[in-house]
């Protein structure tokens, strides 16, 4: 009978639980992944904040034309892995020039602040982090060119320039 009475509170407290209604606020504890796995999401700045976006970067060098601090909802503004000006004048949202901004980008950041994006990869660690962004472009944006640099580890390794091998390739 204690058994019974064990299964029944335990059924009452799960069903409690799952009833219990979500927050909504975007200042709620980032979701958390599994160890060692690196979670990123871009989206647009204007974009409404939801607790599933977990920490909140804005990751443009200008601050998003005609949006206030409060509906930003930020948790940080690194400027520091923007695209230079020159290089976003340069790139000016062509598609063409896509993979070569890319390219120019990824460079920019090994020689500017690799330590930037050892930070980041490491606030991404085991937890969601999105990357927020003006652009109208979802696809073609510094932030989904910042998200495709952190996720490729040998991207922001200096030896990665030396060695094009790719990651786990044998010498011959």
């Amino acid at each position: 009978m204690g058994e019974a009475i064990t299964t029944i509170a335990e059924g009452a407290k799960t069903a409690i639980s799952s009833v219990r209604p979500r927050r909504s606020s975007p200042y709620l504890r980032p979701q958390r992944l599994g160890r060692g796995k690196i979670m990123f999401k871009i989206k647009r700045a204007y974009e409404p904040a939801s607790a599933e976006d977990g920490k909140r970067i804005l990751v443009d060098r200008l601050w998003p034309r005609g949006l206030s601090k409060t509906k930003a909802a930020l948790d940080e503004w690194d400027r520091l892995v923007a695209p230079s000006d020159a290089l976003r004048r340069w790139y000016a949202h062509s598609p063409q020039r896509w993979r070569e901004f890319k390219t120019r980008y990824a460079r920019e950041l090994r020689e500017t602040c690799p330590q930037e994006l050892k930070r980041l990869r490491a606030l991404g660690r085991g937890r969601v982090v999105t990357l927020l962004f003006a652009s109208r472009a979802p696809e073609m944006n510094n932030a989904a060119a910042l998200k495709e640099i952190i996720e490729t580890r040998r991207a922001s390794s200096p030896a990665a320039a030396r060695n094009p091998r790719p990651h786990g390739a044998r010498s011959g």
